[in-house]
């Protein structure tokens, strides 16, 4: 196969502090990709001070305000690439991450739909690889390995940074779901996973960072909207369940959404937006094992706010897994 056409899209919505490290750490690649183009969604800052020093070297759209799953939508419009690869404006693409694209994706079969790479997670007082959270460290680093339906991988969390998706593949299933604040990468991965197989290596390909008092975050979102991002968070894996899976992937997305509704009636407890008790009716009814599923309910009525954290400590542990 010939080398693969990889264009790379950059939304960005105001971070004038960390647009140039996101857009350096694409450029600076060994090989370079075909094209980045960023997508200015409606800032409020002036980002053009910054964009025109990359002048002829990346392509810019300016749009209004939709939010990041319509940035990355529009810049796929744009995208001429046969592979699309995606940065976030707080992030930074490590050293070798095109390289071990070109690598990969040159060898690829037909049928592979995506390529997925480990990344790491920083932040005050942490800084962890995404793969060591999920318990998947042994894909090697010095090649990628053709998986079928990673939905352990994918279902928990999966982050676009660290992610290449063939073009028709991802036109195919809608792109990303533009009424989605949050989980629009992993709703997308999804989704995808019907599709056609994937390719993962262990290779550390991308920096997530979660920057002080950045008012963009999506995690501040969560934490302003808990009851909001957890039910998002829910109806991403029901989804699943309208799909045709194995019995072992039925039961893991069945014991993973009980487990976000868990959550959801632990959001709705502590702020009052929501009707907790028929959320945790909801978790019991879905449990692939009734029994288990009734426990819990009861006991996370019974203890209160201890009773879900003793809950969810374990269930976070069972998503890992």
């Amino acid at each position: 196969m010939s080398e693969p056409f990889v264009s790379v899209i950059l939304p960005v919505y105001n971070r004038s502090i960390s647009l140039a490290r996101a857009i350096d750490s694409v450029l600076e690649q060994e090989p370079p990709p075909d094209e980045l183009i960023v997508v200015d969604d409606g800032s409020d800052e002036d980002l053009s001070p910054i964009l025109l020093r990359y002048t002829g070297r990346i392509v810019t759209h300016r749009q209004s305000n939709g939010g990041v799953a319509s940035a990355r939508n529009a810049g796929v419009r744009l995208a001429r690439g046969r592979w699309l690869a995606f940065i976030d404006s707080d992030d930074e693409w490590l050293p070798g991450h095109m390289a071990t694209l070109y690598r990969d994706l040159a060898t690829v079969d037909p049928d592979v739909v995506v390529h997925l790479g480990d990344m790491r997670l920083k932040g005050r007082g942490y800084d962890q690889s995404l793969f060591a959270l999920k318990n998947a460290t042994t894909f090697p680093v010095d090649r990628a390995v053709r998986v079928e339906r990673p939905i352990f991988l994918v279902s928990s969390g999966m982050s676009c940074q660290c992610a290449a998706i063939r073009r028709d593949a991802f036109a195919l299933v809608g792109g990303f779901d533009e009424t989605m604040r949050l989980y629009e990468d992993t709703a997308l991965f999804g989704r995808l996973l019907f599709e056609g197989a994937f390719v993962v290596t262990g290779r550390e390909l991308a920096i997530v960072h979660r920057l002080d008092g950045d008012p963009v975050a999506l995690t501040g979102l969560e934490r302003r909207e808990p009851v909001y991002a957890r039910r998002t968070y829910v109806h991403m894996l029901e989804a699943y369940l309208d799909m045709d899976m194995t019995p072992a992937e039925r039961r893991r997305i069945t014991g993973q959404l009980s487990g976000a509704l868990l959550r959801l009636a632990q959001a709705e407890a502590e702020t009052g937006g929501g009707r907790p008790w028929t959320t945790l009716v909801k978790s019991a009814r879905i449990h692939y094992n009734p029994l288990k599923g009734w426990a819990k309910a009861i006991f996370a009525a019974m203890l209160g706010r201890r009773g879900y954290a003793l809950l969810l400590d374990r269930q976070s542990r069972i998503d890992r897994s």
